[in-house]
């Protein structure tokens, strides 16, 4: 499709899904005529179909004449509509009679080019080009989201991204000229907000007793957890340099750079500083929200130091995701002696919210929480996808288990194959930004949610 261009799985996945829903030899059954979307409970009464020159010759035929300003000769306006509909059945006999005359087939170049229509020498095809034009230019302008098969909520979260974007690109083009006054104020803001991080700011952790205290019990995960612990205090010493640096530079013992500069206006914006964006995961939020996410992240660092392997986690809580579930997998396998190679591992959403409701040992298992699903809703009653409510873009998800299995015992019939991204914005042109797939039973047919774009986001926004 597209000639080998569309690389990205997903993109490719819903390209074969519009293939298949809109684009099959359904489109041309003339016993039940094919609509791509037909709203009839609307005011404004939308239909988007095929047009047909049996149409522009009938009961349409006034306007679209009108609007093509197009004029047909009387003996093929004839000829479509009193003679050809009679002969569609014996045209591959090639028995067609014009005025009660046999015509040789050879004389004709006929071409199916619509459900019930023929075209040949005399009719000219840029008629039928302009009377496209006219049947598009029918069309309303403004498309509704359900016409392509979304939520009304997917137009809700294009319009927000939208004021967002343009909302940061004023901020970045507003001109940094204050006014005396208005600028020992915003000192004195921008002083006090970094007291108030600095204080929220934990200790850096010590590797080397990190080290000594899982070194009897070494898995893959205590890997992983050095690895997230080493980037967590990369991150704070950042944090707290800068942060002091800029202090220094507000109170005139030090002059500011362009490094500077930019931490004191996002800051003062309430805008994560772009240096601690490039060491931190990816993220959406606005400096306060990533505050809160950054104390949890180390509250959950710190449970897992003191206790060990995590039962249940929090995948918006590391750096690299991928490496957790990785080293789940992994252990599965040197448990099991299955091949590496041949191990992957599937999703089963539970009928727990938190923790207090697991009825079942943790031992053996592993559970993600504070995944959130976006074009879609869940069902928490049939444990499926539903519609979503309205105005609602997002919902948390119950615990999610992740069960490691040999490949070739996975069957995952009636169930979605949903990619889970770090944020909203998905993932990038290099693929960054994908976590997992997780599996969601769908009573529904799974191209409908595939049109609706259905994921699961680790991070809300």
């Amino acid at each position: 499709i597209y000639g080998g261009r569309v690389i990205d799985s997903y993109d490719q996945r819903l390209i074969q899904t519009y293939m298949k829903e809109y684009f099959g030899d359904f489109v041309f059954d003339h016993l039940q005529p094919f609509h791509f979307f037909n709203d009839r409970n609307k005011s404004l009464k939308y239909d988007y179909f095929i047009p047909e020159l049996r149409d522009f010759l009938s009961a349409k035929r006034r306007w679209l004449l009108k609007e093509a300003n197009i004029t047909i000769e009387p003996q093929i306006e004839y000829n479509f509509e009193h003679v050809l509909p009679g002969k569609i059945s014996s045209l591959f006999q090639r028995n067609i009679n014009v005025d009660a005359n046999p015509i040789e087939p050879q004389q004709f170049d006929y071409q199916f080019l619509s459900k019930n229509v023929l075209f040949n020498q005399f009719f000219h095809y840029s008629i039928f080009r302009d009377f496209y034009l006219a049947y598009i230019d029918r069309l309303p302008l403004y498309s509704p989201p359900d016409v392509l098969g979304l939520h009304a909520n997917a137009e809700i979260n294009y319009l927000t991204k939208t004021a967002f974007e343009i909302y940061s690109n004023m901020l970045d083009l507003q001109p940094e000229q204050h006014d005396i006054e208005d600028n020992s104020s915003r000192e004195q803001f921008v002083l006090s907000l970094i007291d108030d991080i600095l204080q929220q700011i934990p200790p850096k952790n010590d590797l080397n007793s990190i080290k000594q205290k899982f070194k009897q019990v070494s898995t893959p995960l205590t890997i992983v957890l050095l690895q997230e612990i080493q980037r967590f205090n990369l991150l704070t010493s950042i944090m707290w340099k800068s942060l002091n640096e800029l202090k220094q530079a507000l109170n005139g013992q030090i002059s500011f750079s362009i490094q500077l500069e930019e931490i004191n206006k996002h800051l003062y914006h309430g805008q994560l500083p772009s240096l601690w964006r490039s060491y931190a995961p990816e993220t959406k939020k606005s400096l306060g929200n990533w505050m809160e996410h950054f104390q949890r992240r180390n509250q959950q660092y710190e449970k897992w130091i003191q206790t060990g392997e995590l039962k249940i986690i929090n995948l918006s809580g590391l750096h690299v995701p991928e490496s957790y579930l990785a080293a789940i997998v992994q252990i599965a396998a040197r448990k099991n002696q299955w091949p590496l190679d041949k191990v992957t591992f599937y999703t089963n959403v539970t009928k727990w919210q938190n923790i207090d409701d697991v009825d079942e040992s943790l031992q053996s298992i592993c559970l993600i929480e504070g995944l959130y699903l976006e074009g879609a809703g869940w069902d928490t009653t049939n444990h499926c996808l539903t519609e979503q409510s309205n105005k609602q873009l997002i919902q948390m998800m119950p615990l999610i288990k992740i069960i490691p299995s040999e490949t070739y015992r996975t069957n995952m019939t009636n169930y979605l194959l949903a990619p889970a991204y770090v944020t909203s914005n998905r993932r990038n042109t290099m693929g960054t930004g994908l976590v997992f797939e997780a599996n969601l039973y769908s009573k529904k047919d799974i191209s409908h949610w595939i049109l609706n774009g259905v994921c699961l986001l680790l991070n809300n926004d």
